[in-house]
């Protein structure tokens, strides 16, 4: 369930036409090389629970699957960090239009937690954007 709910995440987003090509992937341990300059997005879960309500015999699973963008810009040009925000939003939007993925998890909220990391962006001219999605099913 586990690894077909992300699986279903990345196929989510890489339907979806953008401003900017790139192609999403599952990354269990997402890393990148600093001089890597190409777009990136990562797809991964951070949690996982798996519980047994009284109502009901079945599994529930619920978890948190995490989605982050890296790309190179330049620092001084602010419609570079303007465009990847806004390229997060499209897949924000996309990630939108589904209310149940294909394995049957649909997922309640989604939280923009790290808009923008400062740190990377300022000491390596990395934009890196991260948000997570609560997703439950009954397995």
């Amino acid at each position: 369930m586990l690894q077909e709910t992300v699986q279903n995440v990345v196929d989510v987003i890489n339907a979806g036409t953008y401003s900017d090509t790139f192609t999403a992937e599952v990354a269990w341990v997402p890393h990148t090389d600093n001089k890597d300059d190409d777009l990136k997005v990562f797809v991964w879960c951070d949690d996982a629970n798996y519980n047994r309500e009284t109502r009901c015999p079945d599994l529930k699973f619920s978890g948190t699957i995490k989605v982050a963008m890296r790309d190179r810009v330049n620092v001084d040009v602010q419609s570079d960090v303007t465009n990847k925000i806004s390229l997060m939003q499209e897949i924000i939007n996309q990630i939108g239009t589904v209310k149940t993925f294909a394995g049957g998890a649909t997922f309640d909220s989604i939280s923009w937690f790290t808009v923008y990391d400062n740190q990377a962006l300022f000491e390596d001219s990395l934009f890196v954007s991260i948000f997570g999605m609560d997703i439950r099913s009954i397995v």
